[in-house]
């Protein structure tokens, strides 16, 4: 199975908005980060900490068909009229694992990052 990479940067009051909608999804998991930054704006002085601004860092690992609707999910719950509501995007993942638990057996990374494309995801809990 191919994953994507769906990163967020958005106002902090977006994050509780979504989540019954990330479960509707089949949405299980995402990273959440408090970051500052700021957007588009001209004659901005880069090094003042005066135009940064609170933003949540919103990033998921999620299967290809299900990426498009969590990125239209995202930027329906993030539309604002306000200039600097935020930025997704995403990227395809080249391989994906999860950190074994207990005596589960150990990827094979070398092995698995051939041809093939990586790990198959429904061994590590993420696929059908």
């Amino acid at each position: 199975m191919n994953f994507k990479h769906v990163v967020a940067i958005v106002r902090p009051d977006v994050l509780t908005a979504p989540e019954g909608a990330l479960r509707d999804l089949g949405i299980r998991g995402m990273t959440v980060i408090k970051v500052r930054g700021m957007g588009e704006h001209d004659g901005v002085d880069f090094l003042s900490r005066d135009h940064l601004s609170d933003y949540l860092k919103m990033e998921f690992y999620v299967e290809v068909p299900k990426a498009d609707a969590l990125i239209r999910t995202i930027m329906e719950v993030a539309r604002s009229d306000l200039p600097g509501a935020g930025i997704v995007a995403d990227k395809p993942v080249e391989w994906f694992s999860r950190v074994p638990k207990g005596d589960d057996t150990l990827p094979d990374v070398l092995a698995s990052r051939g041809r093939t494309g990586g790990l198959h995801a429904a061994s590590y809990g993420m696929g059908p």
